[in-house]
């Protein structure tokens, strides 16, 4: 479900559909998949088929990380490095990235 998701999100041998995209990862997400609740951060991170929301992109990528999604915690240390969602910290984004 989650690579059903990924060919909507990126446009893999369909057109791109953020809203297809996520109708997939939820699925997916309700399945267990950690990687899908990364790609449902990715979205909201983005703004795409949703609002932008770097506090649900967190959320989402927090649930991840829970899973030991490395790309997960990749992502919630470019937010600290880039400010979004918290304060700017590259101290922090150091230790997500380890």
């Amino acid at each position: 479900m989650r690579r059903l998701g990924r060919m909507y999100h990126f446009g893999y041998g369909v057109k791109i559909d953020y809203l297809e995209a996520m109708n997939w990862y939820t699925k997916a997400v309700e399945k267990g998949d950690i990687s899908a609740m990364n790609s449902v951060g990715l979205l909201y991170k983005n703004g795409y088929g949703v609002a932008k929301d770097y506090g649900k992109a967190i959320e989402w990528f927090q649930k991840a990380t829970n899973g030991e999604c490395a790309e997960a915690m990749t992502n919630i240390g470019l937010l600290y490095k880039d400010g979004y969602g918290f304060q700017k910290s590259y101290s922090e984004a150091m230790r997500w990235y380890q």
